[in-house]
Formats: C-alpha cells, sequence, structure tokens
C-alpha cells in the first residue's frame, strides 16, 4: 500500500482519522495525500469573497498543520487544498495518484445509506476504483 488518499472536514472526527491514517501509513511505508474540498463561490459580493478568502486561508492553515504532525512521524505527506463537490474531486485525485486507499470517515445524516454514512462517504463508497476504509466516527 504506496499512496493513502485521507480526504478531511475538520470535523471532530478528523483526529481519529488521522490516528487510523497515521496507523497505515507507518505499517506499509505509504505516501499520505491529505485533501480538504471547498465549493466554488461563484456568485459573491465583494464582501462575501473576502469573507472566503478568509475562510480559504484557515483550510490552508489547517491542512497544513495536519500535515506536518503526519511528517513529524516520518510520514511522506502531501496535503492538497481543492475547489469543487467533495466526492467529485476526492474520486478524481484517488484515480490521478493511482491510491491505493482511500481513509474516510462514517457521519450519521442523511437518507438510506446516508444514515449510516455521510453523503461524501456514501458516494465515493460507490464509485471509487480502489479500496474505501470507512471509519466509524460515533
Amino acid at each position: 500500500m504506496k499512496t493513502i488518499l485521507l480526504p478531511v472536514d475538520f470535523s471532530s472526527s478528523t483526529h481519529l482519522l488521522y490516528e487510523k491514517t497515521l496507523e497505515l501509513a507507518q505499517a506499509f511505508h505509504s505516501q499520505v495525500y491529505l485533501i480538504h474540498v471547498v465549493l466554488p463561490n461563484e456568485d459573491c459580493d465583494n464582501a462575501s469573497a473576502k469573507e472566503a478568502g478568509s475562510e480559504f486561508a484557515d483550510e490552508s492553515v489547517a491542512i497544513n498543520q495536519l500535515a506536518n504532525q503526519l511528517r513529524d512521524q516520518d510520514v511522506d505527506t502531501h496535503a492538497l487544498l481543492l475547489e469543487g463537490v467533495a466526492s467529485q474531486r476526492i474520486l478524481d485525485e484517488a484515480r490521478r495518484l493511482d491510491a491505493d486507499i482511500i481513509v474516510m470517515g462514517s457521519h450519521g445524516h442523511g437518507a438510506i445509506l446516508g444514515v449510516l454514512m455521510g453523503d461524501v462517504s456514501q458516494s465515493v463508497l460507490k464509485e471509487a476504483t480502489c479500496p474505501v476504509l470507512i471509519v466509524p466516527t460515533r
């Protein structure tokens, strides 16, 4: 297992996902690609654009801090902050990187499968071309 893709949303479950990914990366000497996806803010005025820019900067700091924590554990880590629809960007990056596994959290909202896991996790699980490890977050 050379490449692990870890999508993060900076929710309370991020630490659990970090721990599981660290465990896997150390066991298999894997590279980790952290990915955080934000929605593009196309229809906003100047004040909204400034606020979105500030939020983007905060998320950039957060993902780089998380990447540095993994690097401090001697894990080869890359941080990606992308715009778009989360599930699609995760799937695109998994294909582009030829990821061996995607590590994601479950979320308890939505309908049908969404009752057990969030919509993003559900979409990635259905469409991924590599294994997806769903880590229980509740």
